[in-house]
């Protein structure tokens, strides 16, 4: 449901939600899908007026917790 959706927002939003008070509130009130999409739109738009690069990002540990994990946990037993 929508709190899991909230929490993965929290988790791809991290940075910007420390920094971005009025978006972490729209994050935290979101109660549909529209609600969230408006969230995202929010980032989308502080980060096109700041000049945000993605290709200057770095990755979060979310991102790097996924990547380890698609590409097996190393183990023998992944393969």
């Amino acid at each position: 449901g929508m709190k899991c959706v909230r929490a993965h927002l929290h988790r791809f939003l991290h940075r910007d939600l420390q920094f971005h008070v009025n978006v972490r509130d729209a994050v935290v009130r979101t109660l549909t899908m529209e609600e969230a999409q408006k969230a995202v739109d929010m980032v989308k738009e502080i980060q096109e007026r700041e000049g945000h690069v993605v290709d200057d990002e770095k990755l979060s540990w979310y991102v790097r917790h996924r990547r380890e994990w698609q590409g097996g946990w190393g183990g023998e037993d992944d393969a």
